[in-house]
This record gives structure tokens, C-alpha cells and sequence, in this order.
């Protein structure tokens, strides 16, 4: 049974949408700081890049040695410009971690400062200052 190299590149185009759609969901689960929604969402999309690898395969071989019609390649540029978005997503997404990091970061410095001035509540100082006038 041989399957139509149109069809194959419907069904690729479909897979696409569905790996644009999961980048998108993971977005939205970093922007709501949903770590389960972004971890399916990431989960979802590493089956789809399976589903997509298997297929790609074979719209490959099936191709092979054809001239491809007017709708293959059609779907093919709709798949070039389903990939351009999702790598669009995936800047944006890599650009908010990168924010959520730095956020992160500069809150663990201020809890650190914060604990360093708790723990040196309430001691006494070694000894007065230099520039405080010790003769009265």
C-alpha cells in the first residue's frame, strides 16, 4: 500500500501544529510559573518530536526519486513557517527563563544579606569604632 507523498505532508503539517501548540503551552505554564502544566506541555511535545521523526522518515523515503506536486510543496513551506514560529516561541520562552533565573538569583542574594543581618542582631561589637571619640 503506498501512501501519497500529499497526504504524508498533511499529516506532518498536522504533527507541527500540534509541536507549535505544546511550545506555546509551555509558555504560558513558565509565564504562570505552573510547573505541572509546563512539564506536560514538555512531555506532550517530546512525543510529538517522536511521532514527527518517525514520519519524517518516511515522507523522506517516499519522496525519493519524485517529483513532488503543487500541494506537497505547499505544505512543506506551511511546515517551514510552522517551525519559524515554534523556534519564535522557544526564543521567547528561553528569554523569560532566563529573566526567571536572574529574578531568582538576586532574591537568594537579598534572603542571604537578610540572614547575615539576623544573625548579627543582638551581638556586641567587638570594640568602638575608631572615629568614635573614646575620651568623652
Amino acid at each position: 500500500m503506498a501512501t501519497h507523498i500529499p497526504d504524508m505532508q498533511a499529516g506532518r503539517l498536522q504533527l507541527y501544529r500540534e509541536l507549535k501548540q505544546a511550545a506555546e503551552d509551555q509558555l504560558q505554564g513558565l509565564e504562570q510559573e505552573d510547573m505541572t502544566a509546563f512539564s506536560e506541555a514538555t512531555d506532550r511535545r517530546d512525543m510529538i518530536q517522536e511521532r514527527i521523526s518517525k514520519l519524517d522518515g518516511r515522507v523522506g523515503s517516499a519522496a525519493a526519486g519524485r517529483n513532488e506536486d503543487q500541494r506537497a510543496l505547499q505544505a512543506r513551506e506551511e511546515v517551514r513557517y510552522v517551525i519559524q514560529q515554534t523556534m519564535e516561541v522557544d526564543r521567547r520562552m528561553v528569554e523569560m527563563a532566563t529573566e526567571k533565573r536572574d529574578a531568582a538569583a538576586q532574591d537568594l542574594d537579598r534572603l542571604k544579606a537578610g540572614r547575615k543581618g539576623v544573625r548579627r542582631y543582638g551581638k556586641t561589637a567587638p570594640g568602638l569604632p575608631r572615629f568614635v571619640d573614646r575620651q568623652g
